[in-house]
């Protein structure tokens, strides 16, 4: 069961990584290429990256506080 839920708390944290990644590139190429910076992707960045941080902080301490 704690297997279960281990594997999904991962599954979370590579979801908001990739969706941080897609933000940024999304980001980058409108800045770059259309010259149109959006102004909703900083604040979506920053916030998944927080979260993305938390996340995984969190998912590895329990690991490392088991061995």
């Amino acid at each position: 069961m704690f297997k279960l839920l281990r594997r999904g708390a991962d599954v979370i944290g590579v979801i908001l990584f990739a969706l941080l990644f897609l933000v940024f590139v999304v980001q980058v190429t409108a800045r770059f290429a259309f010259n149109q910076p959006l102004p909703w992707t900083d604040e979506a960045a920053i916030i998944l990256y927080l979260w993305a941080v938390l996340w995984g902080a969190r998912s590895e301490e329990r690991r490392v506080g088991k061995e």
